[in-house]
C-alpha cells in the first residue's frame, strides 16, 4: 500500500506536534498557582462574609441580580 505524500508528511509532524504539546503542558503545569495551606485557606474563607457585606461590594460582584 503506498501513502500519498501529505500522509507521510503528517506522520512526520505528529513526534513534533506532540513534543510540542508536552512542552505546553510542562508550561502550564509549571505556571499554576501553589495550594494554601489549610490555615491560609481558612483564614481566607472566614473573611467571606465581611468581604460580601461590604458597603464596596455591589449586587453585580455578589452575582444577584434584582
Amino acid at each position: 500500500m503506498r501513502h500519498s505524500a501529505s500522509d507521510r508528511t503528517a506522520r512526520a509532524q505528529q513526534p513534533a506536534d506532540l513534543a510540542e504539546a508536552n512542552a505546553m503542558l510542562a508550561t502550564i503545569s509549571q505556571a499554576q498557582p501553589a495550594v494554601p495551606d489549610p490555615g491560609e485557606l481558612a483564614a481566607a474563607v472566614a473573611h467571606l462574609p465581611a468581604l460580601w457585606q461590604a458597603t464596596t461590594s455591589d449586587r453585580q460582584q455578589r452575582g444577584r441580580r434584582r
